[in-house]
């Protein structure tokens, strides 16, 4: 399994994750960490199964994180801090953010909390836990998309797939999701700007200097989720990073 660039590496990777007004319906939860706490905040969402996206940040500590979450565990999670190592993902990055969160001053950090539909957050979550795809195939970015769209519809699970394009005007990132099997909508990263269409965005690709384009599936041990036989991801008091 290889990580994903796109989530790696990118600048301010808590902007990856789509907004709460993107997708129609999203609950935003308020909630004061100096009035009920980390604990309560961790086991309210578990106890809820929240599924959406919790973001951090504090301009007083320097740090930002995000964690994307799925019936109140962890299927993704970005960390940075100023003077530290370059932009944490998933397993590094769980047990960072929620350290930071229980050791800041209260007061400085800010949260945003809100929620995300199953049909975002599963493919999404591929990103950082699923199976990076190499293309299979040689050709251009069109050609390229072509063949991962019929991979995923061959193969239905949750998947991603993420086109970076370079233009005169700068850089876009775009992610595609697929819910099993079937496209659900793309988010435009830069723009933060999310539409639900079932068809393929291939205007990414017009006038492009350059286009970059990767496949990430959700391994099938998300079917025993809905069955009730177990539980997808890793719990928010996870502790110790895996060596």
């Amino acid at each position: 399994m290889k990580s994903t660039p796109y989530t790696v590496n990118y600048k301010r990777a808590g902007d990856l994750f789509p907004s709460p007004s993107t997708p129609p319906g999203s609950q935003i939860i308020d909630w004061d960490l100096k009035e009920s706490g980390l604990t309560k905040l961790i086991d309210w969402l578990d106890q809820e199964k929240f599924t959406g996206v919790l973001k951090a940040s504090s301009n007083q500590v320097k740090f930002r994180g995000a964690l994307l979450l799925f019936a109140g565990w962890c299927v993704g999670a970005v960390y940075a801090r100023d003077g530290e190592e370059p932009i944490k993902h998933t397993y590094k990055a769980l047990p960072s953010l929620m350290k930071q969160l229980s050791m800041v001053d209260v007061n400085s950090a800010v949260l945003q909390i809100y929620s995300l539909p199953d049909e975002v957050v599963l493919p999404f979550s591929s990103a950082f836990i699923g199976q990076f795809m190499e293309p299979a195939i040689e050709g251009n970015p069109n050609q390229l998309a072509v063949h991962f769209i019929e991979h995923v519809k061959n193969l239905p699970r949750h998947s991603l797939i993420s086109i970076r394009t370079l233009s005169e005007s700068g850089s876009e990132l775009c992610l595609v999701f697929f819910y099993w099997g079937k496209l659900i909508g793309h988010f435009l990263v830069e723009e933060q700007k999310f539409s639900d269409s079932s068809i393929f965005p291939d205007y990414v690709f017009d006038k492009v200097l350059e286009a970059k384009i990767h496949l990430s599936i959700l391994s099938p041990e998300i079917e025993g989720v809905y069955s009730g036989s177990t539980r997808f991801g890793f719990p928010l008091l996870m502790s110790e990073q895996p060596r």
